[in-house]
């Protein structure tokens, strides 16, 4: 169903389009079919979703890069394919055109495109297969931005990779690195969130972010770009989801966002974004959040997953393409154990290996074998 997008989800829309643009791709070089297997992870990027089965392969779906192969007269792949190249994976970063894998041996592998060094293989070469990130043996988290990528090392050491346009590298260079580079001054972080175009780290007491700061998104009350801010006064912080132009957190069972938060009146009426953290209402007992485009969604310790926002393509998946500003529940949900938002879809992993996903299909994101959009939960083919 065609719809007029709010500005939000316009500019959402327009940044999708001009992702196909770059890149009207192949699927990824296919192994085999991809069988039926329970799912233990998601992670859904902006045009693409790929998952973790049973055994520790990797599938993925939708579009995923790069672009130097010829894709169908339709660009929508709606079943998944089995990456090639990859162990044992123990974790996924979904991301713009390319994707990275944290292997169960501590390697990291990345496959998509390449043009400003994401795949961390020391090339700007297309990848239809994963390819190893230079020099990274022991990583124990990943995170994937538009067009960067970080590891956090099992000694604490965070490295990064990629475009850096903005500083989302952490270092005043602004220029692209197809290897890892350490980030100055972070030591030992808890988590790490790529956004678009920007970087956030958690601590003990303290969220820390560098890169684009346009919205706000740094959440340091004001909009300079570039350089590090920490975020202090926080306790029992969880996990952390850098966006498109905003940021979440769980902070004690509650989500706080900050910069142009989805849905807000401060959105809705074009004024200043939200340029402090603030907790979002209506919420309870939350244990994960992760921030799509214009549209960001919780998992709440009861199973319930509720999203809020922009919901032009039914991302909020409650049935309806209507906005938001407060959190409604996703329809069809009960016993969700982890929850992913890509740029204007969601997916959610039950507790039985089941995978859901909603939204905009338009290149097969939603795996359900069709390119149809869906503003309920639908059933991943694999």
């Amino acid at each position: 169903m065609s719809h007029s997008p709010a500005p939000n989800e316009l500019a959402a829309a327009l940044l999708a389009s001009s992702v196909l643009a770059l890149a009207c791709a192949s699927p990824p070089e296919l192994v085999s079919q991809a069988t039926g297997a329970r799912v233990i992870a998601v992670s859904s990027g902006d045009t693409h979703t790929c998952a973790i089965k049973q055994d520790g392969s990797a599938v993925c779906w939708g579009d995923t890069g790069p672009a130097d192969l010829t894709f169908s007269a339709t660009p929508c792949v709606p079943g998944p394919v089995a990456i090639a190249g990859l162990g044992a994976a123990r974790s996924l970063a979904a991301a713009g055109l390319f994707t990275c894998a944290l292997e169960e041996s501590g390697s990291v592998k990345c496959f998509g495109t390449n043009s400003n060094g994401q795949l961390g293989d020391g090339t700007t070469l297309d990848r239809t297969s994963a390819v190893a990130v230079a020099g990274i043996g022991n990583a124990r988290a990943i995170s994937a931005g538009y067009m960067h990528a970080c590891a956090l090392l099992e000694d604490g050491t965070l490295t990064c990779w990629g475009d850096n346009r903005a500083g989302q590298l952490g270092d005043s260079a602004l220029a692209p690195a197809n290897r890892p580079r350490v980030v100055s001054g972070i030591s030992d972080p808890a988590a790490v969130s790529a956004g678009t175009d920007y970087t956030c780290a958690s601590f003990a007491d303290s969220i820390e972010c560098w890169g684009d700061n346009s919205f706000g998104q740094l959440g340091d009350g004001a909009s300079v770009s570039h350089a590090h801010v920490r975020i202090k006064g926080f306790t029992q912080i969880g996990a952390l989801a850098a966006g498109l132009k905003h940021t979440c957190a769980v902070v004690g069972g509650s989500a706080r966002c900050w910069g142009e938060v989805p849905g807000t009146p401060e959105a809705d009426n074009g004024e200043a974004a939200r340029l402090q953290p603030f907790v979002v209402p209506g919420l309870a007992q939350v244990v994960e959040v992760t921030s799509g485009a214009a549209h960001s969604c919780v998992l709440e310790q009861s199973g319930t997953v509720k999203c809020w926002g922009e919901n032009g393509s039914g991302q909020l998946g409650n049935g309806s393409r209507e906005r938001s500003v407060i959190p409604v529940t996703v329809v069809g949900i009960k016993h969700a154990v982890a929850v992913s938002a890509g740029l204007l879809h969601t997916c959610a992993l039950e507790r039985d290996g089941r995978l859901l996903c909603w939204g905009n299909n338009r290149t097969g994101q939603l795996g359900d074998q069709s390119c149809q959009d869906s503003s309920r939960p639908v059933p991943v083919q694999l």
